[in-house]
């Protein structure tokens, strides 16, 4: 409570702070006498740490800012001090106090943007594989979820082909499309009977048959302003529209169902 009074908003303000305080001292963290500082940094990353790996939520780094106020104390008193005294200084740690701004309210987007799909791709180059479980088949999938953000549409014009390619093998896939209104939806796989689906208004799975590793389908008509969700974080280049490669992956889950549950 009296953190917000005294930052009204969000916390940006004394993340920041504490971060450039925390680059700031870091050259002293083993020097003899110093072990309150190192204790300092222990418990900050411990409990980041701990949050990261568990819930990825701000209200629960709530209780780590008191802590990293501290730093931020620290890095203030020395940012003043050297408006006096060290303009040199002070021109440094102004650079090292915008680079903590820009980490803490926008390295995330940046990250998201414009690294994310590269690094999914270099550390999962087969996207992910949810093994087969009593009662559940296993599912292939090349999308991050939703709360992650970075979900777009493809409109889902009349003759429009999608096609998703996977790395595993299945006989269904769960194709996920958007339209903004209820109507209805035709649609066919390649080979096979017409489809038609009433569709809800917002997110709706389509499921659809698929053949190995790939999953075709054609769309006859739909409602207007409707669209296939892809999500541009991901990007295998196994999606396609029409032949052109997708800027990201289809939100479709392969699954490889039983036989008797696919007729």
């Amino acid at each position: 409570m009296v953190l917000k009074l005294l930052f009204p908003g969000s916390s940006a303000c004394l993340l920041a702070l504490g971060i450039a305080g925390l680059l700031l001292f870091c050259p002293k963290l083993f020097r003899k006498g110093k072990m309150t500082l190192l204790m300092l940094y222990g418990f900050i990353i411990l409990y980041w740490g701990a949050v990261s790996a568990f819930y990825i939520l701000s209200r629960f780094r709530a209780p780590v800012i008191p802590l990293v106020t501290i730093a931020g104390g620290g890095f203030l008193t020395c940012y003043l001090k050297s408006f006096r005294k060290d303009r040199r200084r002070f021109l440094n740690l102004s650079a090292l106090l915008l680079f903590s701004v820009w980490f803490v309210s926008y390295a995330n987007d940046f990250y998201r943007n414009y690294c994310e799909a590269q690094v999914m791709r270099l550390v999962r180059p087969a996207g992910t594989m949810l093994p087969a479980q009593k009662g559940f088949p296993a599912v292939w999938l090349d999308h991050g979820p939703f709360s992650f953000g970075g979900w777009e549409t493809r409109e889902l014009a009349q003759g429009c082909v999608l096609d998703k390619s996977f790395t595993g093998s299945g006989n269904r896939a769960k194709w996920s499309l958007f339209s903004p209104v209820p109507g209805t939806l035709i649609c066919r796989v390649p080979g096979s009977n017409v489809q038609v689906i009433e569709l809800k208004s917002g997110i709706n799975e389509v499921v659809a048959s698929a053949s190995g590793n790939r999953a075709v389908l054609e769309i006859i008509s739909a409602p207007a302003g409707a669209g296939a969700v892809f999500d541009r974080q991901r990007n295998y280049s196994r999606s396609r529209c029409n032949n052109a490669v997708l800027p990201g992956e289809w939100v479709v889950r392969l699954t490889a169902e039983p036989a008797e549950k696919t007729k």
